[in-house]
């Protein structure tokens, strides 16, 4: 089995904010892992004085089936009931110390949650009230990583750390087939129509059938030594698949058979002037009608002709999470704490807002990751990375309230499915918020 050398940048320093005790600065100097470049385009970009931002028509989805809610991660407009009441919460993990090992939030369909903890052990609880329903533990060597997951007529699919993958009956946690491939998995897997697609973690991406497991077509893009943990899960829709690969590389495919439409890269351009080459891309490509929307860790974000490849346009923007479509409308976190709502057609900045950076501004210390967006009822919604969500106005950006929902720290992004939100937190806790 091959296994990349993976950095957990993010995680660990989250960690090391999180520490109880205070450990002596090494000595040395310190280079950043990440390029700087003078070109800073859209984030120095005017914001428009006049504009009506319109959402798409609000949906109360009653699932979230996998990561992205879609296999085209096209966000949409959903309600939530927004009281930030909690309707219930249930542990998935034994061990605290686990909460750098969860590494996707749950999924929701069938009136079910189905979540994954640190040993793989799969769980479907009663979405209305945290019932569990069954668990099963699919883990198979001593890896503690969680798994990805997806659903689709009445199987959850999913991926592991070691290197499996498997469909569950939904009702049951019955085991329907298995099949092993040559590398781990770090993504969940994006259900479409009749395949499964799963990233690996050498930049492989696998087309499976989901009736019994049969392997369909396989792609490769180039392999990466170093990369972030956790990868970018591809998108699709009816006839394209998109994948972006920890090598920077993006490939459209041909969802029937693999083969190559176009292929472009976002690497880092200034690598020299960086301790460690991070081309990685681990926020997920967006579909929209005939384009695809990708942002990287190295620093670039861009909007690509589905059917060319051609560039549509280009900005110097550095993330980690998926970009939110809704609409006309595209919002993101970049990695410097900045909310944004950018316009899809040109890429040109509506509003831009600082998202706090230090939970003790004063001190600097402890600093703030902040998951999402997810546009909701009219509004921006983000979450920190100490579990207070902020509810942003969607016209400017301003910010309309920010409450403390709890106590504990979020390292993933929470979902919303039947006006309900729940949060993965990373003391292996689910929290359901009316």
């Amino acid at each position: 089995m091959r296994i990349p050398l993976l950095l957990t940048l993010v995680t660990f320093g989250f960690l090391a904010a999180a520490c109880a005790q205070e450990q002596k600065p090494l000595e040395g100097t310190r280079l950043s892992v990440l390029t700087r470049s003078n070109n800073q385009n859209a984030l120095n970009v005017m914001p428009r004085k006049s504009m009506d931002v319109k959402l798409p028509r609000l949906i109360k989805n009653k699932a979230w089936a996998q990561q992205g809610r879609n296999a085209a991660h096209n966000g949409g407009h959903l309600f939530w009931q927004g009281r930030n009441d909690i309707l219930w919460q249930k542990k998935i993990s034994s061990d605290d110390a686990a909460m750098h090992q969860l590494l996707l939030p749950p999924i929701v369909a069938e009136g079910k949650l189905f979540v994954a903890n640190e040993d793989s052990t799969v769980i479907a609880m009663d979405a209305k009230n945290g019932t569990t329903l069954w668990q099963v533990a699919l883990q198979q060597e001593n890896i503690s990583l969680s798994s990805g997951l997806a659903y689709s007529n009445g199987r959850v699919f999913v991926t592991t750390g070691f290197a499996s993958v498997f469909a569950l009956d939904a009702d049951s946690g019955k085991t329907l087939w298995e099949i092993q491939l040559d590398s781990p998995i770090r993504a969940a897997p994006t259900i479409i129509t009749d395949k499964v697609l799963v990233q690996t973690t050498d930049n492989q991406l696998i087309a499976i059938d989901p009736e019994n497991g049969q392997r369909l077509w396989s792609h490769l893009g180039i392999v990466e030594n170093i990369a972030i943990l956790g990868s970018a899960h591809p998108a699709a829709n009816k006839n394209v698949a998109v994948v972006a690969y920890s090598s920077g590389e993006i490939f459209s495919l041909k969802l029937s058979n693999g083969a190559e439409f176009w292929k472009d890269s976002l690497s880092n351009l200034n690598q020299r002037e960086s301790a460690l080459p991070m081309n990685d891309i681990t926020a997920a490509p967006v579909i929209s009608d005939n384009t695809t929307y990708i942002i990287s860790y190295a620093g670039r974000m861009t909007a690509l002709d589905l059917r060319s490849g051609s560039r549509l346009w280009e900005r110097q923007l550095q993330g980690q999470q998926t970009p939110w479509l809704s609409g006309q409308y595209l919002f993101l976190v970049t990695e410097d704490n900045k909310l944004l709502c950018i316009d899809r057609e040109d890429g040109k900045a509506v509003w831009i807002k600082q998202l706090p950076v230090w939970k003790d501004p004063s001190e600097k210390d402890e600093r703030i990751l902040w998951r999402g967006p997810i546009v909701s009822n009219g509004r921006v919604l983000v979450m920190s990375s100490y579990g207070a969500i902020r509810r942003h106005n969607i016209t400017n950006g301003a910010l309309y309230d920010e409450r403390q929902v709890i106590y504990n720290p979020v390292l993933l992004p929470p979902i919303i499915a039947d006006g309900i939100l729940y949060i993965l937190s990373g003391d292996g806790k689910i929290t359901a918020l009316r």
